[in-house]
């Protein structure tokens, strides 16, 4: 795991030197220079599904995370699961998988 505020923003030479026959052979031979690039980060829980929870000692407080590359896709279930969750403290669609009492996900938070 890495810490992101020690992620370094700039591209490296090394990482296009090593993304570029990648390319080729995806692409072809006919890849021009580089336009742009963009660093992403993304999280995951340990057992990579959802976390969806109020926290054990403020529950005014939810945490809602573990979504990676896959989270855009289930925005609207997330977000519905999390608004029921500040407004009525629980909500019906939200699996116990989701949940911080679940051993799989990172455990509960001090």
């Amino acid at each position: 795991m890495s810490d992101p505020r020690e992620i370094t923003p700039e591209l490296l030479p090394e990482d296009e030197e090593n993304l570029r026959p990648f390319l080729g052979q995806l692409f072809g031979t006919q890849i021009g220079e580089r336009a742009a690039f963009k660093t992403c980060l993304y999280e995951n829980t340990a057992d990579r599904h959802f976390l969806i929870d109020r926290h054990p000692q403020r529950p005014n407080i939810v945490l809602a995370f573990g979504g990676s590359g896959h989270g855009f896709k289930f925005c609207s279930v997330v977000g519905e699961m999390t608004a029921d969750l500040a407004e009525k403290g629980h909500s019906a669609l939200r699996p116990e998988i989701f949940t911080l009492r679940n051993p799989g996900s990172y455990g509960s938070l001090s």
